[in-house]
């Protein structure tokens, strides 16, 4: 799961899936703990976005500044169609040269950045205040060594993206551990 041949393979031939739990079932539980922010504009990142409703949950719950990177160009291309078009969005550029986080001046409210999870350099620092990671990590922890190398980059470039005053990485994983 940690290999990005494997990831491009599925996406061909899946249109959308949902990892581990939907967000009529994640988002109660996430407000239930305070785990999503109160203000509407707050930026969040969604860590491996893949083919998730996640990114159109989040816009119709009320979130306007949602960033979703995943390393397959394809489905960040299709998800970023998809999505436009369900918000009644028009675009112009292309997902994989936007370098930075949703809602700039005349931004699209949902942006999706070709980008490897394990280097997020394109990213600015402290610039989300929540992460979303559903199974991402899991994904990557399977090709991890002994030494949870991938998991401690994954960790070194959430922290750095997602240093805010109150900022969270929300972890829906497999693993107790995580």
């Amino acid at each position: 799961f940690d290999k990005q041949e494997y990831w491009s393979q599925r996406f061909q031939h899946e249109a959308s899936f949902e990892w581990l739990m939907s967000w009529s079932v994640l988002e109660p539980s996430m407000r239930e703990h305070s785990l999503l922010p109160l203000d509407s504009t707050a930026r969040i990142l969604n860590l491996g976005c893949g083919n998730s409703d996640l990114p159109l949950d989040l816009y119709h719950s009320g979130y306007r500044n949602v960033t979703s990177v995943d390393f397959v160009a394809s489905v960040i291309d299709r998800m970023k169609e998809r999505c436009e078009q369900a918000i009644g969005w028009q675009s112009s550029a292309p997902s994989h040269v936007a370098d930075q986080p949703a809602n700039l001046e005349g931004e699209c409210p949902l942006q999706f950045l070709e980008m490897d999870c394990l280097d997020m350099s394109r990213l600015p620092a402290q610039s989300f205040q929540l992460c979303i990671d559903k199974s991402t990590s899991d994904a990557i922890s399977c090709g991890d060594d002994d030494e949870c190398t991938k998991l401690r980059t994954l960790c070194e470039q959430v922290a750095r993206v997602v240093v805010q005053p109150g900022g969270l990485w929300c972890v829906v994983s497999y693993s107790k551990f995580r």
